[in-house]
C-alpha cells in the first residue's frame, strides 16, 4: 500500500516507491481504491510512470503497486524466489535447425 503525493498525468508520487530500487515496479501494475488497475512502463526513485493515467487520482489517495517482471529467469530467481514456476525457455538454441543450408 502507497500513500500517492502527487499525480501529474501518468506521472504519481510517493515515498513508498523510492524503498525499492528504480526499475523494481517496472512492467508491474498500480490498483486504485476502486479496483482500476494500470501498467506501470517506468519507475524512477518516488516516481511512478503508468500507460494511462487515472483521471480521479487525487494526493492522499491509498494505492496498491505490485512489482513487475521481465520474464528473465535471472529475475524470477532474485527478485520473487519463484523459479519452480517460470514457465521461460532460456536455453533453446538460437540457430533455427529448419533454416539455411542443407546437410
Amino acid at each position: 500500500m502507497a500513500v500517492v503525493a502527487t499525480v501529474s498525468g501518468v506521472e504519481v508520487r510517493s515515498a513508498t516507491f523510492a524503498a525499492q530500487p528504480s526499475g523494481w515496479y517496472l512492467n508491474g501494475w498500480m490498483e486504485d481504491v476502486v479496483g482500476e488497475k494500470r501498467f506501470i512502463v517506468g519507475h524512477l526513485g518516488d516516481t511512478i510512470t503508468l500507460m494511462n493515467p487515472y483521471p480521479a487520482l487525487a494526493p492522499g489517495d491509498t494505492v496498491v503497486v505490485v512489482a513487475g517482471c521481465d520474464r528473465t529467469e535471472a529475475t524470477c530467481v532474485a527478485k520473487f524466489n519463484n523459479f519452480g514456476n517460470y514457465l521461460g525457455f532460456p536455453r533453446l538454441p538460437t540457430r533455427n535447425p529448419f533454416t539455411g543450408p542443407v546437410v
